[in-house]
């Protein structure tokens, strides 16, 4: 739904629609998912294989450009579009991207700060009621539970106000006009888009624990290609579309709030083309080629 809460994680666009369906819906304890229940409905009705055709869809190439098979991937997608009779508008621009990031991890932090109190209050059974308690165990724990990283996050978070403070409600309000009235939703009128097109990230790569994860896709300066929807409460959807060195490659379809019938119609319409779904293998080592 076009709101901050858990997504549906599947192996087929009909599955993720089918649990969307069954989870949609407002939360009391939410404000943000308020008008949820207006909305939520049988996304699985949106399953057309023809969808595609007389859709416009336009490419983010602010979000691409970064790691090579990511970028296969997005002009592998673009193909299957146009091969099913949709409209390709190339090098759509979303205003104000490179702003998103200048306050997204400090919203990010005052939110963790309070969400995670909020969750322990729900745990008597256990002595962390907050984020100090937890720093504070962590401390007296630092051989096993810290020994290949901090919790430098934590302590950031532990520094920040309340939800009631100003200058998070003047930085979360921000990031979400910007984000989405100023942001998503100027680039889909300009050239009357039914969805935005990115690369996902690129093959996914090993933790490092001495020398910490080697990031070598995704744009850092957005938090990714999610960023945009991400902060503005609008819905997403990635895609895997081909394989490399038998990991997963796929591509990000985003739009207005409340346009997830549109954008699992698009997913679907080119999951039926690309079929890229394998079973996995487990395999003891990638083959390198």
């Amino acid at each position: 739904m076009s709101t901050p809460i858990g997504i549906p994680m599947a192996r087929s666009v009909a599955d993720a629609a089918a649990v969307l369906s069954a989870i949609a819906g407002s939360d009391p304890r939410d404000p943000a998912t308020a008008e949820a229940d207006k909305h939520a409905t049988d996304y699985t009705k949106f399953l057309d294989p023809n969808a595609l055709r007389g859709k416009r869809i336009g490419v983010v190439r602010q979000l691409a450009g970064i790691e090579p098979n990511a970028d296969r991937a997005l002009e592998h997608t673009i193909a299957l579009l146009k091969a099913q009779g949709a409209t390709v508008v190339d090098n759509v621009e979303i205003p104000h991207l490179k702003e998103l990031s200048e306050h997204e991890i400090d919203v990010l932090l005052y939110e963790f700060k309070h969400d995670i109190g909020a969750y322990l209050a729900t745990r008597p059974d256990q002595p962390m009621k907050t984020l100090a308690d937890l720093i504070a165990f962590n401390e007296r724990e630092a051989a096993k539970e810290m020994p290949w990283f901090g919790q430098e996050l934590f302590l950031a978070a532990q520094a920040k106000g309340g939800l009631d403070d100003p200058k998070y409600i003047e930085m979360r309000d921000r990031n979400k006009r910007l984000a989405g009235p100023e942001g998503i939703d100027a680039a889909l009128a300009k050239d009357k888009l039914d969805a935005l097109l990115a690369p996902s990230w690129g093959p996914a790569f090993v933790n490092d624990l001495v020398l910490g994860d080697h990031v070598v896709s995704g744009d850092p300066t957005v938090g990714g290609v999610s960023a945009p929807a991400a902060i503005a409460g609008y819905p997403s959807i990635t895609l895997p579309v081909e394989f490399a060195h038998e990991l997963p490659i796929g591509v990000v379809f985003f739009g207005a709030k409340w346009s997830e019938p549109t954008l699992i119609a698009i997913a679907y319409g080119v999951e039926q083309k690309a079929k890229a779904f394998r079973r996995p293998k487990f395999l003891p080592t990638l083959p390198v080629r």
